[in-house]
Formats: structure tokens, sequence, C-alpha cells
């Protein structure tokens, strides 16, 4: 198996640090100047040349539906882990 290669793209997760659990979110990759910015969220890519682009392109993953539908599910693995956690722990009596 090959080890990674460098990309170039920085991933952003949201985390639970209570569980230990995160999920990839986007990618950007930085220009040697910070703009461009390329936004990479699945299949989709975008690119923003300035801040204002950049805060619409966030603006446009945060008001996806799929987007949404991400984090419902992370909510509902972290809720899992937590209740598994909670069934593995001794009865306190």
């Amino acid at each position: 198996m090959k080890p990674k290669e460098k990309t170039g793209y920085n991933e952003v997760h949201i985390v639970s640090e209570e569980v230990n659990f995160s999920k990839e979110v986007f990618q950007l990759k930085r220009s040697d100047d910070i703009y461009p910015i390329t936004i990479v969220r699945g299949m989709h890519h975008s690119v923003a040349d300035n801040q204002s682009e950049f805060a619409f392109e966030m603006g446009q993953i945060a008001s996806n539906s799929q987007f949404h539908l991400q984090l419902n599910s992370f909510k509902s693995q972290v809720e899992k882990i937590l209740k598994e956690k909670a069934q593995e722990l001794p009865d306190s009596k």
C-alpha cells in the first residue's frame, strides 16, 4: 500500500471530542497568496478569488440540504457511540 501523497488540500472536519469522532465536511486549498481558495465538497469544486466570494461559498455549504443531512448523521453517530459507551459501564449500585 502506498503512503498518502500530499495534495495541498486541508480537510475541514466536524468533531466531537467527547467521543473522539470526526467527519470531513469539505476541503480547502489556498494559493501562496491566500486567494484564490479552492473549496471541494464531494464532487463540487468552486474557487473563491476574494473574501466576499469565500463567504458566499461557505454560505452555500451551510445552507445546502445535504450538509444538514450530514450534520444529522454526525449527531446520530455521536449519540449512538455515547449510548454504547453508557451500556459498557458497570452499574453503580
